[in-house]
């Protein structure tokens, strides 16, 4: 791999914008045991730091009173707050199976943890049989793109998966309650994302961050395709070494979820200056038509 930087921008999708379930070339792995049954996981505890982090003592689900919402008090502004859906796998984070591990990448288990605030990798083998990474810049997102849209999730994976990773992403419950985590239980069609079964999913007012665009082809007009993440070898185009293998990563200010952000803070305006009754789909058509939004159905 020559460089880290991605050269690509988040893509705004339209209706006759489909990858027939392709991830920009990468190949769609079976998903780990853990995240795609139904069983309940093994409680979370604080796991070896021989190299990899857990999130630490505080594991609990955070209780939904705890969640501190930033609503407008102005009763008209208030109606007008988006709601951002975001997937998980490939768009947040990268989690495989720790027997997926490649020999290059085994390195990442023999280094000492950094401080609890800052890590990034979690070596969660004891309990779950997997390692996550979390995509660079993430936290950062969360925290901005969550003081202007209510932040749900909507993950293919089950629903103790997807709150173990709300966890690590947010652990100290800020940005996502409980009830704002929607995993594939909730799905009333398998395999098919739909804003019917989202808190606060009317089309007017969401905006939908995701890697994959068949799994939403029902809200397509709501949809903006973010690069994948992969930073292990599995889940990567062959023959390439992997972010892991290469020891090196996404990078944060140039890359995917900073160039989302900035797509979102833009759609945020737009949307404000409609007024009462605007739709944010039709934001997201304008900001369509605009020729640096239109990127290679597969970015390298």
């Amino acid at each position: 791999m020559a460089a880290a930087t991605i050269p690509c921008l988040p893509r705004v999708v339209g209706r006759r914008d489909r990858d027939g379930g392709l991830r920009h070339g990468l190949p769609i792995a079976p998903q780990e045991r853990f995240w795609k049954t139904d069983e309940t996981a093994a409680p979370a505890k604080r796991l070896r730091t021989g190299g990899v982090g857990d999130v630490g003592p505080r594991a609990a689900v955070v209780e939904p009173e705890r969640k501190q919402r930033r609503l407008v008090l102005e009763p008209e502004k208030k109606q007008r707050r988006l709601v951002l859906v975001l997937d998980l796998d490939h768009t947040l984070l990268h989690t495989i199976p720790s027997l997926r591990l490649a020999p290059g990448e085994a390195y990442l288990l023999r280094r000492p943890p950094p401080p609890l605030g800052q890590r990034t990798l979690f070596d969660l083998r004891e309990t779950h049989g997997i390692l996550t990474k979390l995509r660079p810049f993430v936290r950062t997102f969360l925290r901005e793109a969550g003081a202007m849209y209510d932040l749900r999730i909507c993950t293919k994976g089950n629903s103790a998966y997807a709150h173990r990773m709300a966890r690590l992403l947010d652990p100290e419950g800020s940005h996502f309650a409980p009830g704002d985590i929607v995993a594939r239980e909730d799905f009333r069609e398998k395999d098919k994302k739909s804003l019917d079964v989202v808190p606060g999913g009317d089309e007017r007012v969401v905006v939908i961050l995701d890697d994959t665009v068949d799994v939403w082809e029902n809200h397509l007009d709501n949809l903006v395709r973010v690069r994948p993440y992969g930073y292990f070898a599995f889940h990567g185009r062959p023959g390439e070494k992997s972010f892991a293998e290469a020891r090196l990563d996404e990078e944060e200010a140039a890359g995917a979820l900073a160039k989302s952000l900035d797509l979102l803070r833009r759609a945020h305006e737009m949307f404000l200056d409609l007024g009462a009754g605007g739709d944010v789909r039709e934001v997201l058509r304008r900001l369509r038509e605009k020729p640096e939004l239109r990127v290679p159905r597969h970015c390298s």
